[in-house]
């Protein structure tokens, strides 16, 4: 049977114990604010204000969207201006214009420049087939679908349709007449409007998305969408292969056309090609324009990040000298309950006597 004096020692012993177990839960808080530098009574001090720190975290992973979005198109626009540049230089390895000063017929030139022209042809296609993750560049919107077909009937269309006017020419083409309708004709087939559609360019050799459809863009979050996409049936890329093409199907030493028709198809196709750089320049220059814009929108982006975790920061971030303090207090707090505790347990009732 308890005496009063046992009660009380009991009672006490009771009151001791729940504050130590107090103490040590506060302990161990402070112990892990000191650690991480986080608030451990964060939901307490908030109270119904957690609403806005859940608010400025969605915020935080929106704006970490954007960036690693922008990021994919930083890369997409790269490796674009990349194969532009490269589609581009393709007859700096092998200057078309020679052909012009190729009075005299140099034995074997027309079948290199043939050569020239087809091995151009190959790497155009093969360039603007270029993808980023399995997603083709310059398809348009029809990213699954290589834009170019890389084996295609194009050279030996040019070439029937120039056999197709020798032969109205009476076996050899001799007048700039008789060129510049033939120019006419091919130059109908890269455009889409020859009266033959399955000698287009579009169906012949590009396999992306119609021109009149969007090209690739995205959204910037506040509603607004940034176009940054390029199709490879833009007109520099279609002059590029025209001229290429042009080339490909004829050649002075072939006898299909007289010196002087044949200078002035030359100088007509080197026309077109010199076009085509400026076309494909003109493009570079659009998707530089787009390259400028996302970057001032990612670093718009990175500047909202900087200032959110901030607000963040403020609201969650124990302060280190608070902690440190509020640590040491409360080790002396816990080593004089483990004290007192300890003096109840050797507590007696002859003690208490």
């Amino acid at each position: 049977m308890l005496t009063n004096v046992n009660l009380t020692t009991q009672v006490l012993f009771n009151r001791l114990q729940t504050d130590l177990e107090r103490l040590q839960t506060r302990f161990a808080d402070s112990v892990g604010e000191v650690a991480n530098g986080r608030r451990a009574n964060l939901a307490d001090l908030l109270g119904g204000s957690g609403a806005a720190l859940f608010g400025l975290k969605a915020a935080v992973t929106h704006a970490d969207g954007q960036v690693d979005r922008i990021g994919i198109v930083e890369t997409r626009l790269a490796v674009m201006q990349s194969a532009l540049s490269k589609t581009r230089s393709v007859t700096e390895n092998f200057d078309f214009r020679r052909v012009l000063d190729d009075a005299t017929n140099t034995a074997g030139f027309g079948a290199l420049v043939r050569q020239a022209a087809t091995d151009s042809i190959e790497q155009v296609l093969s360039t603007m087939n270029a993808s980023v993750s399995g997603r083709y560049l310059f398809s348009g919107l029809a990213v699954d679908q290589p834009p170019m077909q890389q084996t295609n009937g194009m050279v030996a269309a040019v070439e029937g349709v120039v056999a197709a006017h020798v032969t109205a020419a009476g076996g050899q083409i001799t007048t700039t007449a008789q060129v510049d309708g033939l120019l006419a004709e091919v130059a109908s087939m890269f455009d889409d409007t020859h009266a033959n559609p399955a000698l287009h360019y579009s169906g012949q050799i590009y396999r992306g998305a119609p021109d009149a459809t969007d090209d690739l863009s995205f959204s910037d979050g506040n509603g607004r969408r940034i176009t940054y996409g390029a199709k490879a049936s833009e007109g520099g890329v279609r002059q590029l292969l025209e001229g290429l093409h042009l080339f490909a199907a004829v050649q002075k030493d072939d006898g299909q056309m007289s010196e002087t028709a044949y200078q002035h198809f030359a100088g007509a196709a080197v026309g077109t090609l010199d076009a085509s750089t400026a076309g494909i320049v003109a493009i570079e220059a659009r998707l530089g324009l787009v390259q400028a814009d996302t970057t001032s929108f990612r670093e718009e982006q990175r500047a909202s990040l900087l200032i959110l975790q901030s607000r963040i920061s403020a609201i969650q971030d124990a302060d280190p000298t608070e902690a440190a303090t509020n640590l040491a207090s409360l080790e002396t707090q816990l080593q004089a309950s483990f004290l007192a505790t300890s003096r109840i347990l050797r507590l007696s009732l002859a003690n208490v006597l």
